[in-house]
């Protein structure tokens, strides 16, 4: 059942769905050997339903989609859910004493057949979304099990000391870590309003109650995440059959309120994952091989700023390199990464003890004055390649910043090397659609943005036909549905990489100012945060709407 790219090419060009131009230019990308379909999702030009489709259509089996209906617990229990889990599948009926099983990939179906020792399976092709829904559907079994066993007493709350035994408390924070890893949450909140304790999951974006518990096990909790930890406010790593998951914990409020963030592994940190794209990410890795000098991230608070330098870190990371991280807060465990928690107090003690750990590469969390800036720039000039982030609106805000910190303009020309800015918005979801702008929509946006300029990036990075038009332009909208979640899931990046050349380096030694430096970085190829931005709103990633209102305030 294996499908070629060449079949993937003739289906989506004749039907339309990708131009032939967009295709060649995403498989040279994507390169040989490589299903082109990872690389068409991540730069927009389908969606993961578009892929399940066309396998279906490709290999003549159907398709199924479980987006507007609910499979019963029954259904899905005829496969086991460790078997859903490894093989991306569910069951969701039978048809004449025959198993249908949805699945991803087709050829999944024989090892299936051959884990549940049967002869009668009925292949369909369903989507991503599908799958993670329906496998929630196995945890709110296991959720109301939960209950039961709370209820029943096969969970004791208080011992006879009155106090919560160890068994129940772990049992506790495994369930209430796993359920959330399989809806894909991204921040966990454990609350106690005195009444109870509500579980609450950020997923892509929003905040929902999950489950509520006893107000009983509120104490339990905590010190079962502080015994992983290693103390409030430290992180550990959680082990599910698909990976490795790393959490950093933070306890709030004395102990009313426990905030855990949840990491998947190194592979979902790197830079394409984080909606980098390849003009963007090409820069980047000009430098991050360095063996000194500086680069700088930045952007607003909440912005990725740390997700950023731990994807380089992850890049770079090898057996031959000693890395150290000196951080207000381990978010994400790094292997073979010595990582250091400290208070923003010590943060310059603990730069100049630097030199005598023999590191190679240093990564700095959240510069915040001119001694730390110092001395990170003193280490970048002595054979240490440092990674750093300062809070601002862009990068050339942000090397405006730093040399109007008392921080001597030779030493920063000779050491930085890059700055990277970003933002986050909104995500379209999956329920869009496509519309051109109106002749007065587009002398407005006229207004904040140079259109034959930006209309040349689009060309220039194969985001629009050669001829196209800003008529021919397409941007994205969400469909208007009944009970959606306002067309938006998640969030997407935006970014700016300014490259510190010989002329910016001329600039700063000129003390010019924050206009000069983007002006200079534009003639010298770098797309700004409103073009990315932009360009990602022709992509289908998110809205132009959405862009202007986080960029061109």
């Amino acid at each position: 059942m294996h499908i070629t790219n060449e079949q993937i090419k003739e289906f989506l060009i004749d039907s339309g769905l990708v131009s032939k131009i967009d295709f060649l230019s995403c498989e040279k990308r994507s390169g040989e050997d490589v299903d082109i379909t990872n690389t068409l999702i991540s730069e927009g030009k389908i969606t993961e339903s578009d892929s399940a489709r066309m396998k279906s259509y490709i290999l003549g089996v159907p398709f199924v989609d479980f987006d507007k209906e609910k499979i019963s617990y029954d259904k899905l229990s005829l496969i086991p859910e460790s078997i859903s889990r490894k093989h991306n599948a569910v069951a969701f009926g039978k048809e004449d004493n025959k198993i249908k099983v949805a699945c991803i990939d087709p050829n999944s179906i024989s090892e299936i057949m051959d884990s549940l020792n049967a002869e009668h399976v009925i292949p369909y092709i369903t989507n991503i979304k599908s799958i993670k829904k329906a496998l929630v559907e196995y945890q709110k079994g296991l959720q109301h099990s939960f209950g039961d066993d709370i209820r029943s007493g096969a969970i004791k709350i208080k011992n006879n000391e009155g106090e919560i035994d160890d068994h129940s408390s772990i049992r506790f924070v495994d369930t209430i870590l796993r359920h959330a890893v399989v809806q894909n949450a991204s921040i966990i909140h454990i609350e106690n309003d005195s009444k109870s304790v509500i579980v609450r999951y950020r997923v892509k974006g929003r905040l929902y109650d999950a489950m509520t518990l006893p107000v009983e096990v509120m104490l339990s909790l905590v010190n079962r995440i502080n015994v992983l930890s290693g103390g409030n406010n430290g992180g550990f790593k959680f082990t599910t059959e698909d990976g490795d998951i790393y959490i950093s914990s933070n306890t709030q409020n004395d102990y009313k309120k426990i905030v855990l963030k949840l990491y998947s592994d190194s592979d979902d940190m790197m830079l394409e994952k984080l909606n980098f794209q390849h003009y963007n990410i090409e820069k980047i890795h000009k430098y991050i091989h360095s063996k000194n000098g500086m680069i700088l991230v930045t952007g607003p608070v909440k912005s990725g700023k740390t997700t950023t330098m731990y994807s380089i870190l992850d890049i770079i990371n090898s057996p031959s390199l000693n890395i150290v991280t000196i951080e207000d807060k381990i978010e994400k465990d790094i292997k073979r990464v010595n990582q250091v928690k400290v208070l923003d107090s010590e943060k310059a003690m603990y730069l100049r003890s630097v030199p005598g750990q023999d590191a190679d590469i240093v990564m700095v969390s959240n510069i915040n004055n001119a001694e730390e800036m110092s001395l990170m720039t003193n280490l970048s000039l002595t054979n240490h390649l440092v990674v750093s982030s300062v809070s601002s609106e862009s990068a050339s805000e942000c090397l405006y910043k730093v040399l109007n910190n008392n921080i001597d303009p030779f030493a920063i020309k000779n050491s930085l090397k890059i700055i990277i800015g970003q933002k986050t918005m909104r995500k379209l979801d999956d329920n869009k659609e496509k519309y051109y702008l109106s002749s007065a929509g587009i002398t407005s946006l006229g207004k904040i943005i140079n259109l034959d300029e930006m209309l040349e990036i689009l060309k220039d990075k194969k985001i629009v036909d050669a001829n196209a038009t800003w008529k021919k332009v397409p941007f994205y909208k969400p469909k208007k549905i009944k009970n959606s979640n306002g067309g938006y899931q998640g969030r997407v990046g935006v970014q700016e990489v300014l490259e510190i050349s010989e002329t910016i380096k001329d600039l700063i030694m000129s003390g010019a100012n924050v206009s000069k430096f983007e002006e200079q970085a534009k003639k010298e190829g770098m797309i700004t945060l409103l073009e990315d931005g932009i360009i990602k709103a022709v992509m289908g990633l998110t809205t132009l709407e959405e862009v202007l209102r986080v960029i061109a305030k």
